[in-house]
């Protein structure tokens, strides 16, 4: 008997987290559509200027690694005595690559664009293999012209170096920047749903002919509420 009920207990569970994630959705979703349209425009603007924004992601890079190389050293005196050394050790070796990168600027951003340029290859002659392996199979189209694109990408990328290290990462956080904004857009589209949804629930039995003139005025003042939320 405990090991049936068991699902039944996860399901509930699973069946209220939904309902706390809609409540949150319906609640914060002008929020979320305000960031999407936000990465969006900024996807937009990284797409129009790729250099402008390979100098500002890769100046975040920078500064990324020196803060957590300092923090990591000034792990030294909060870190376990087994642990003290290797987070000195790896603060240093953070700080100077952020020295580095901050002193050799082009080379530093032509060494991330060939790292950036194999991943691309590793992932597309996956993708390739992946599709030979299941070419019975639905997809198997796209994605065999997924990863011949990623690979055709990655191989342009490589040719045009050094050139290509001044535009690659703003072209790739422009589009990540658009799918993201995207995405929280399209989520926010349901999360108004949500809200217009529970408005009109609000209002629909208080207006209820069956409750008289007081109903009508509670489904009156559902409604409102309901509009508030628009």
């Amino acid at each position: 008997m405990a090991s049936e009920s068991m699902p039944l207990i996860g399901l509930a569970v699973l069946t209220v987290e939904r309902e706390e994630v809609g409540q949150e959705l319906a609640k914060n979703w002008k929020w979320i559509c305000l960031v999407g349209v936000i990465d969006v425009i900024g996807g937009i603007f990284a797409l129009l200027c790729p250099i402008v924004a390979t100098e500002v992601a890769y100046v975040i890079v920078v500064a990324a690694l020196l803060v957590a190389g300092v923090l990591h050293a000034l792990g030294l005196c909060f870190a376990e005595r087994g642990h003290r050394t290797s987070s000195f050790l790896v603060g240093v070796c953070q700080v100077l690559l952020a020295l580095v990168l901050r002193l050799y600027a082009l080379q530093g951003l032509t060494i991330i664009t060939i790292c950036i340029a194999v991943l691309f290859i590793i992932e597309g002659m996956h993708r390739i293999g992946l599709a030979m392996q299941n070419r019975d199979m639905h997809g198997f189209v796209p994605t065999l012209v997924n990863g011949c694109a990623a690979v055709a990408f990655s191989v342009l990328i490589l040719i045009a170096l050094p050139f290509s290290a001044m535009y690659t990462i703003g072209i790739l956080v422009g589009v990540n920047l658009i799918s993201v904004g995207s995405c929280r857009v399209a989520i926010s589209f349901q999360g108004r749903k949500l809200a217009l949804g529970e408005g009109d629930g609000g209002g629909g039995p208080s207006s209820s002919p069956l409750l008289g003139g007081q109903g009508g005025d509670g489904g009156g003042a559902a409604a409102s509420g309901g509009n508030a939320l628009v």
